[in-house]
């Protein structure tokens, strides 16, 4: 669940919430709405494409799924709040050195990750389902070294 979080952006929620039928393998999307047991941030639709890695995660999932549930625990759907205390208790057992780390982090990880390999924040936005430029900015953290990269760019060198 955390590796394909990291690679979709998907929320907490949604993860824990997304079932079989909203997935297509064979176009490789995940399509993410409310249901009657489940609210979309804003109540929003969107469709989320999925890379070879989380794929690949989807297809393994797939082949021992008893659940309608794409991501369980014991064949039972996880609850939200117990996605995020098994998140937390692995960021202490790995003994990070940030513990301020949360499940979200995963998903400014991707957002971070997709800016710094060259996608537009206009990119980055549809892919998390934000309705105004200003919230993904937040998302999208830039390294030191990206932003030398992005100054060398200017016309004007030596």
């Amino acid at each position: 669940m955390v590796v394909f979080a990291v690679l979709t952006g998907l929320r907490r929620g949604e993860l824990c919430n997304l079932k079989w039928q909203d997935v297509d393998l064979a176009t490789r999307v995940v399509h993410i709405h409310s249901s009657a047991t489940f609210k979309t941030k804003q109540g929003k639709r969107r469709v989320v494409a999925l890379n070879n890695t989380a794929f690949v995660v989807l297809q393994s999932r797939r082949q021992q799924s008893h659940s309608e549930y794409v991501f369980t625990l014991n064949n039972q759907k996880i609850r939200d709040e117990h996605a995020g205390r098994l998140f937390k208790r692995a960021v202490r057992a790995a003994k990070l050195s940030d513990q301020r780390l949360h499940f979200h982090s995963l998903r400014h990880t991707f957002a971070s990750w997709l800016v710094q390999n060259g996608a537009s924040l206009y990119q980055v936005q549809k892919l998390l389902g934000h309705s105004n430029p200003r919230v993904t900015q937040v998302y999208a953290h830039l390294q030191p070294a990206q932003m030398h990269e992005i100054v060398e760019m200017l016309p004007l060198r030596n």
